[in-house]
């Protein structure tokens, strides 16, 4: 049985965010691709399949819950993971019903992330990663739980 590449996109238009993640994750040991915006995302997954996408929520050029939607309708059955600065019900909500299986604050911690890796390497992360809302705080069951 082979091994699962988690190729990944990470999708932002602040640079250093975009870098930073990427560089995280490579050396997590993954092959990682970077979008400047929601269209550049939408054309690569027309080209290209990925397992886990981290989309910022706000970007100029194209939101990243409308970039998702886009990526969906095409077929695209990569674990979304919905990144912003700040987060509320209605955009959690909102991340959600376009098709985004987690949200996380900007600021993951390498555990988590290395759950949310785990995630992807399952045949169907996103029927895996039912996000919850408790209180006022954005969270997703760990691994096994």
């Amino acid at each position: 049985m082979g091994v699962t590449v988690v190729r990944t996109l990470v999708v932002d238009d602040d640079l250093v965010f975009r870098e930073t993640m990427a560089e995280r994750l490579v050396q997590l040991g993954l092959p990682v691709d970077t979008a400047s915006g929601g269209r550049e995302a939408v054309q690569m997954c027309q080209t290209r399949t990925y397992r886990l996408i981290i989309m910022d929520f706000d970007m100029p050029d194209m939101t990243g819950f409308d970039a998702t939607r886009l990526v969906r309708e095409m077929g695209c059955s990569a674990l979304i993971a919905g990144c912003s600065g700040t987060t509320s019900r209605e955009r959690y909500e909102r991340a959600m019903s376009c098709g985004m299986n987690i949200v996380e604050g900007k600021f993951i911690k390498t555990s988590r992330l290395v759950e949310i890796i785990a995630l992807a390497h399952q045949d169907k992360p996103h029927a895996e990663a039912m996000t919850r809302w408790k209180g006022n705080t954005l969270f997703t069951p760990a691994v096994g739980a």
